[in-house]
């Protein structure tokens, strides 16, 4: 959350950084905290399609397995499998961007939401038209074949303008299914 979040709070009026994983969101609040920094609304909540539902949040295993990443790193979940995973309440994208319009109508919309951006690819491409967004892929995650996850990402990218224009749509989706953890910016 953090390492972005951060220094776009510097560059705009509100930065709305959306994440599922608790302790990600605890790290954020603490460094606010103690950097007094005011225009960053964190909200602990997996972005989904519909709001009050809920979804399953746990370790990631297989980057768990591989030592890669550190123990906050988490993704949805199809069941609880250990005493770590957990339910989060859902909301939605166009929920939480009203709640950022209370304090800005200059945003920056921040997400990564640990495999379950496959789920809201739609919002997304409505919401990047009046506002940048910059979205963390997790395509290995998401809950469908590789198959319809490539798919799915594809029709996407074609569809939504993006801020690197040296790259075709082709092009990037291939970038982010090589690179899982790669974040593209789409812009207005």
């Amino acid at each position: 959350m953090g390492p972005l979040s951060i220094p776009y709070s510097q560059k705009f009026k509100h930065v709305l950084s959306i994440d599922g994983d608790r302790e990600s969101v605890r790290h954020m609040k603490s460094i606010i905290n103690t950097n007094s920094i005011e225009n960053i609304t964190v909200v602990n909540k997996a972005v989904s399609k519909n709001a009050g539902n809920f979804v399953i949040f746990g370790p990631n295993k297989i980057m768990k397995e591989s030592g890669v990443l550190n123990t906050s790193t988490s993704a949805i979940k199809t069941e609880i499998c250990n005493q770590q995973d957990y339910k989060i309440e859902t909301t939605t994208l166009g929920d939480l961007v009203e709640e950022c319009k209370k304090h800005s109508n200059e945003i920056f919309i921040k997400i990564d939401i640990e495999g379950g951006e496959g789920n809201i690819l739609k919002d997304i491409s409505e919401y990047c038209k009046k506002f940048p967004v910059l979205l963390s892929f997790h395509v290995d995650w998401w809950l469908t074949t590789p198959e319809e996850s490539h798919k799915r990402l594809s029709e996407f990218i074609e569809n939504t303008k993006f801020n690197d224009m040296n790259l075709d749509h082709v092009s990037l989706t291939k970038h982010v299914i090589e690179h899982p953890f790669c974040s593209v910016l789409f812009t207005p």
